[in-house]
């Protein structure tokens, strides 16, 4: 079952949208994933460009799809806590309007390109929140990007300021890992990429900094640029690793 929630969010200071696909036979253990649109999308991009709801509907599985603009998934300038909303507000609610599963080795957040972003900044911070990340095509290295994109610089600013105070904060990924504790939780970070994407070589050096610094990672690289049909494929491969993990979790319990 697909239902569509509009709702005023404290948070962002203003009405937004999800979407909550729900198990057409709901049981237990049920796992929950906040799966992130990228930019230019929106909450619906998820369902109209793949066959996610066909592809979950037989699992034990949640999945809710937020909206975030051009956000960056970011507490932004303008006084929107994106970031805020995605790691307490969201779950909070959706948790309570649908008696979710509030199992932290059962929660997982995941998303492509700016939702790639998003997401592992999410599991890097809040790793009691997130058990793990799913990356697709995942744009990781945003310092890289405000120099590469000129052109994107008054956009840039209202997200992080100036580009002085992006490098070395925790938004600057790269940063956040080499930064970490390596004695601290940490999530497990899952990347796709294909071989033809813009992010190819920054998803590939940042899944050996992971490595480097003691996170567990696997990145599966595939033929494919940034399209939907690479993550089409993809997120069938997301539902699966998230099947083994629950069942692994469930074993340890």
């Amino acid at each position: 079952m697909l239902a569509h929630i509009d709702f005023y969010s404290k948070c962002l200071q203003m009405k937004t949208g999800i979407n909550v696909l729900l198990p057409d036979e709901p049981k237990e253990p049920m796992a929950v994933l906040v799966l992130l649109h990228g930019l230019g999308d929106d909450e619906n991009s998820w369902f109209t460009q793949t066959a996610l709801e066909r592809y979950a509907s037989q699992q034990s599985l949640v999945i809710i799809t937020p909206r975030a603009e051009r956000s960056y998934y970011q507490n932004n300038l303008a006084g929107q806590r994106y970031f805020d909303y995605l790691c307490t507000e969201l779950l909070v609610k959706c948790r309570t309007w649908f008696n979710l599963n509030a199992n932290v080795q059962q929660t997982f957040i995941g998303g492509l390109s700016m939702g790639g972003f998003g997401a592992a900044q999410a599991a890097l911070l809040h790793p009691e929140i997130y058990n793990s990340a799913f990356l697709l095509s995942a744009a990781l290295d945003m310092p890289r990007s405000w120099r590469k994109n000129k052109e994107r610089e008054l956009w840039y600013q209202t997200l992080f300021g100036s580009l002085q105070k992006l490098e070395n904060s925790e938004s600057d990924l790269f940063n956040l890992v080499r930064a970490g504790n390596r004695e601290s939780e940490k999530p497990y970070i899952w990347q796709l990429c294909g071989r033809e994407d813009q992010f190819y070589q920054e998803n590939c050096d940042f899944s050996r900094l992971l490595k480097q610094n003691g996170y567990q990672n696997l990145l599966i690289e595939v033929e494919g640029s940034h399209t939907w049909d690479v993550w089409d494929r993809a997120i069938v491969k997301v539902i699966a690793e998230i099947k083994r993990l629950v069942s692994d979790s469930e074993q340890l319990r």
